[in-house]
């Protein structure tokens, strides 16, 4: 007895429109022959037979059924291979019924070989969510497809099914079909056409959330067979899981280093013609290369990081780039100078050096301005009488804005929504319940920051 159940699903035809139906044979692709006269007969009686060598049953097919396969009782007339006739009367479900039952498990009775779904064409959303209920009721499923028959919809039916149980961990075992050739009716494995859709979602769940599983998933399973090839995507790969790790993990490190690989991934090598194939991945090289942008050059700056994270939604990663990043990114653009310790970084400095009591403490714009083209060293810890914080004007430790003064107002400005967007980021990592804002409040901040450092750095207006 199977410790599983092998279910196969499939969609039920109607009687064809002159009501006459012919038996053919059927070839399966190890040359075995099965015999077929209503169209849905030979998937079935193939996969049994192929169960049967393992010792298995076929033991309940889903029917996905319109109300015309259910009801519509009609006279078919039916010519054998020997010639001779025969009139059926009834309708396409009892039909199907009689010819495949025979085939499935003997222990099973009719009502538990035969699951019936009903179908309205025009609420096919009802369709896919009755179909998963049905597949999930059922414990230890081992599940097959024939896409051949059936309502129009049926191919995208039959792919929302199967992507939606891949939640459930549902994998279907196998996809079969019905190829008419002018010499032979062939039974096909369709498992090609429906990895296609697993292989868009692995692209588009990489290119909209950075999530790289779905993708390698599906390209261990179908890499390519030229071993050039199969380098060329390893490395690919490699450097979008590299990217994608960086954007999980939320280190921007790691996520910069992934930018780099692949960008001299692309600049060594032209895939398509260095190839000569159109491999899965390389299809979408171009979507890759556009969705990058501007990352994909040695000229980006921590702005089109920015701003390619904010467009993703990555906040997180905005946030972090923000206090991370920037700092450098000012020095870089010659609006900082900085004094360092050995073992100091700008970021450090810049956090240590500016003195964010100015902004907590309500210290005027007027004197906020007046300290913006002056040395700011470490805030001290200690206050004096007068409560204001100490500054160490020895201190080897420093730094100072080489601005002009018609730029007081813009830094002034900046700085203040850098401050809001640091503590932001501290309260959200460290779940602290101080943080009320929603996001469209930290989307709002972030556009405004954007505008403010390009401006200051005049960056200009590139996007991504």
């Amino acid at each position: 007895m199977n410790d599983h159940c092998n279910v196969l699903l499939l969609a039920l035809s109607t009687f064809p429109d002159k009501l006459m139906m012919s038996e053919s044979k059927f070839v399966w692709e190890n040359g075995k022959e099965y015999t077929g006269i209503y169209q849905l007969d030979p998937v079935p009686k193939m996969l049994a037979d192929q169960l049967a060598q393992k010792q298995e049953f076929l033991d309940k097919i889903i029917l996905l059924a319109t109300k015309a396969t259910l009801e519509e009782e009609k006279d078919v007339t039916i010519t054998y291979l020997d010639g001779k006739e025969a009139i059926y009367h009834g309708a396409a479900l009892d039909y199907f019924k009689s010819q495949i039952e025979s085939y499935m498990n003997p222990d099973s009775n009719s009502e538990e070989k035969f699951v019936v779904v009903p179908i309205d064409e025009k609420n096919i959303e009802k369709g896919i969510s009755d179909t998963i209920e049905k597949v999930r009721e059922i414990k230890n499923i081992r599940l097959y497809l024939d896409t051949h028959g059936g309502f129009r919809e049926i191919f995208l039916v039959a792919e929302a099914v199967i992507s939606l149980l891949k939640i459930d961990r549902i994998e279907v075992q196998g996809i079969y079909g019905i190829e008419y050739g002018q010499q032979k009716k062939r039974i096909v494995d369709g498992r090609g056409g429906f990895h296609i859709f697993d292989f868009v979602s692995g692209m588009n769940e990489f290119i909209n959330y950075g999530r790289i599983d779905s993708l390698e998933e599906f390209l261990k399973k179908n890499m390519a067979h030229d071993v050039k090839e199969q380098k060329q995507q390893e490395e690919l790969i490699s450097c979008m899981k590299k990217i994608s790790e960086g954007i999980q993990l939320c280190s921007i490190s790691v996520f910069e280093k992934g930018l780099d690989e692949l960008t001299n991934y692309y600049a060594k090598k032209d895939m398509q013609k260095e190839l000569g194939s159109h491999g899965y991945l390389f299809i979408f090289e171009e979507n890759i290369k556009n969705d990058y942008g501007f990352l994909l050059s040695s000229k980006r700056t921590v702005i089109d990081e920015i701003r390619w994270c904010r467009k993703k939604g990555f906040y997180q990663q905005v946030l972090t780039l923000i206090e991370s990043r920037v700092p450098q990114y000012l020095k870089m653009a010659g609006i900082c100078e900085y004094q360092l310790k050995k073992g100091e970084d700008e970021t450090k400095v810049f956090n240590r050096c500016i003195p964010w009591v100015y902004y907590d403490k309500g210290i005027s714009r007027k004197e906020r301005q007046n300290k913006m083209v002056q040395r700011w060293y470490p805030r001290q810890q200690k206050k004096n009488e007068s409560g204001k914080y100490l500054e160490d004007i020895a201190a080897d430790i420093w730094m100072m804005f080489t601005i002009t003064n018609e730029k007081r107002e813009l830094l002034d400005q900046f700085l203040w929504l850098h401050l809001e967007l640091k503590n932001i980021r501290n309260q959200l990592n460290h779940a602290l319940n101080t943080y009320n804002k929603g996001l469209a409040y930290v989307e709002e901040k972030i556009t405004k920051y954007l505008e403010l450092l390009e401006d200051l750095t005049d960056a200009g207006n590139r996007t991504t």
